[in-house]
């Protein structure tokens, strides 16, 4: 008579796909959080360059800006004008009427 046994080790193999499966979900996993981290580096590394141009125009703008309100040129707009420059002026509130 013929005794059909099962594999005793199927159980070993179970366990061996399992973690072998386990081991390659990690691996995806950490290969993609590896991209994603390199990626955001990339996309910081850009946008502080574009922010150092800003930066720079800010300041280009600010001389312009400085520039255009000179207490000399302002004068002489004001003289161009016809303006007068008072020495005691007399001010009025609208809170006064």
């Amino acid at each position: 008579m013929t005794l059909i046994q099962p594999n005793k080790n199927s159980g070993f193999i179970k366990i061996m796909f399992s973690l072998g499966g386990l081991f390659i979900l990690v691996a995806v996993f950490y290969i993609y959080t590896y991209s994603e981290i390199v990626s955001v580096k990339h996309d910081i590394a850009k946008y502080e360059s574009d922010l150092e141009i800003i930066r720079v125009q800010n300041a280009g703008l600010k001389n312009q800006l400085y520039a255009m309100t000179d207490s000399s040129k302002l004068e002489a707009l004001a003289a161009e004008q016809g303006m007068v420059s008072e020495k005691n002026p007399q001010w009025q509130f609208a809170s006064q009427y």
